[in-house]
């Protein structure tokens, strides 16, 4: 399965949702599956990379608020508020549950 794990902050920052994010997506990797993490450029990040697998996307957090196209995923897990705006206008454009 492709899944996007969505959030504010990732890692190299610390912090309980980052860590959170970062197990889920190691796990979900090991299983076979396709991992994405979008979450918010922050001084000395890439904002393409890949971490043991797993594909990071970072974005300034107004492009957070406002993303509407994420790609083609089955599962999109948000951990942000920022993304709960653009979440719910993709999921009208696409007439899908997500």
């Amino acid at each position: 399965m492709r899944i996007l794990q969505i959030s504010d902050l990732a890692p190299p920052n610390i912090g309980g949702i980052e860590k959170v994010v970062w197990i889920y997506s190691k796990k979900l990797k090991e299983r076979g599956n396709d991992v994405k993490i979008f979450t918010s450029l922050i001084p000395g990040t890439k904002k393409m990379e890949i971490i043991d697998g797993i594909e990071f996307e970072r974005v300034s957090k107004i492009s957070m608020l406002f993303r509407t196209n994420h790609g083609n995923f089955d599962i999109i897990h948000s951990h942000s508020y920022l993304s709960s705006y653009a979440l719910s206008i993709e999921k009208k454009l696409k007439k899908k549950l997500l």
